[in-house]
């Protein structure tokens, strides 16, 4: 029973590692999109003023 209990948590950590790890790649991605689309927007602005 206790090797189960070590199995689980062990199970349950590598889960939540991989999730966290996840959530940073996809916030990485993001914040590298949105700067992309911000300098995009700024020269169309500054183009036509």
């Amino acid at each position: 029973m206790e090797w189960l209990m070590i199995v689980f948590l062990v199970l349950i950590f590598a889960i939540a590692t991989a999730f966290l790890l996840a959530i940073d790649a996809v916030s990485a991605v993001l914040a590298r999109l949105v700067v992309s689309v911000a300098g995009r927007v700024r020269r169309g602005r500054s183009s036509v003023l």
